[in-house]
């Protein structure tokens, strides 16, 4: 059964009531794909450490293994887990000072010992920095990073409604509708919008 976790604006200033969200973290340690919402659209979400997680959500996508995921990092911390930052060029630092905390997935280098599945096989990864509150703070209840991916097969429409979450995963439920679409990703290096 969907457990549906509403958020609330509680006194201590917690955007999510703290037993709820600490539950979603139970079920990432677990190994268990989890739903969230990001900026406009709901995700699938999983330990981007755990093969079998990460296993799982490209089989309920329908996703190719060598396309490789988002990591959502909270903050220069968790991307340090991520990212080569010996390899950073003026490039990469402008993107990052530009663009985050904010919607905007960016191609940098990878750590070589990074597995395929996140990073399609290929010696960048997808990262963003998100800037909305109720982003941030299940990224620092998770506190090491989070695969995301939206919430729909390849090639379908993307989730916006909690009423629409397919039955199943454990979901951190927004009251309203998210309004938007899926991150742009930009590739500093190469000075191209992908998306």
């Amino acid at each position: 059964m969907l457990k549906f976790f509403r958020p609330s604006l509680e006194g201590n200033g917690s955007f999510w009531r703290q037993d709820r969200l600490s539950f979603w973290v139970q079920e990432l340690r677990k190994g268990e794909v989890v739903v969230a919402p990001a900026e406009g659209v709901y995700g699938y979400c999983c330990d981007p450490f755990n093969e079998a997680a990460l296993r799982k959500l490209m089989a309920i996508k329908n996703r190719p293994v060598d396309k490789g995921v988002i990591i959502l990092v909270g903050s220069m911390k968790q991307l340090d887990r991520f990212v080569d930052r010996s390899r950073f060029n003026a490039a990469h630092r402008e993107a990052i000072k530009k663009y985050w905390p904010g919607a905007y997935t960016l191609i940098l280098p990878a750590k070589p010992e990074l597995p395929d599945l996140i990073t399609g096989n290929r010696d960048t990864i997808a990262v963003r920095m998100p800037e909305p509150i109720y982003m941030k703070e299940y990224l620092r209840a998770w506190s090491k990073g989070l695969v995301s991916s939206s919430l729909n097969e390849s090639g379908e429409e993307p989730v916006r409604d909690a009423e629409d979450i397919p039955h199943g995963p454990v979901a951190l439920e927004m009251s309203r509708p998210l309004r938007g679409g899926s991150s742009k990703i930009y590739d500093p290096e190469k000075n191209v919008w992908i998306r």
